[in-house]
């Protein structure tokens, strides 16, 4: 341990001291004393991260590459079995224009009730394209027969096919109701939509 000593030549035996305590001189402070734990735990743990690289990387006594490997290699393929084939939800019998009317004949905690009841249920419908966004996302026009109270359908096709549809133009799809959403427009939202060609 270094001795701590005033500039006037008195031993400061206090660690902590920022003054002599004989004569009132300032102290300079003393540098902290540094662990070297921390570095000898790191150069322990970069050792063992160097020698798991070596024995994965390393050929093994055969020639082969090291025991991790070799052991893989060992390990039978599972062979892949072929996955079961969805059967398709058969189809709800309701036109966009019996929606519609069912629904103007609800109250509002009916309306919620009955859009619950419908999600997940397959249909297919016939409209026109409204609109085609990025990411393929396509707003079709399903046309009531009474003013004012179109219903929209917002589906979901690959955006590979997106430049394939033009406004106005007829489209007939299947897909699973996944919202009801009466905000502005009526609108419905699918899922799992395919285009009937």
């Amino acid at each position: 341990m270094t001795k701590r000593v005033c500039p006037t030549g008195h031993v400061v035996k206090d660690k902590k001291a920022t003054h002599c305590p004989q004569c009132g001189a300032p102290l300079t402070p003393l540098l902290r004393e540094r662990k070297i734990w921390p570095l000898v735990l790191g150069g322990i743990a970069l050792a063992l991260l160097l020698l798991c690289v070596v024995v994965v990387i390393l050929p093994g006594p055969d020639g082969g590459a090291g025991e991790t490997a070799t052991r893989a290699t060992r390990t039978p393929t599972p062979v892949p079995t072929p996955e079961p084939t969805a059967t398709p939800k058969p189809l709800l019998d309701l036109t966009p224009a019996e929606l519609r009317q069912k629904w103007d004949q609800l109250t509002e905690v009916q309306q919620k009730d009955y859009a619950k009841s419908l999600i997940g249920k397959r249909v297919q419908w016939t409209g026109s394209v409204f609109e085609v966004r990025e990411g393929g996302r396509m707003t079709v026009d399903l046309e009531s027969a009474a003013v004012f109270k179109n219903i929209m359908a917002r589906i979901r096709i690959p955006e590979g096919d997106a430049l394939k549809y033009n406004k106005e133009e007829q489209i007939t799809f299947q897909g699973e109701i996944s919202k009801i959403d009466t905000f502005l427009l009526f609108t419905v939202n699918f899922e799992n939509v395919v285009i009937i060609e």
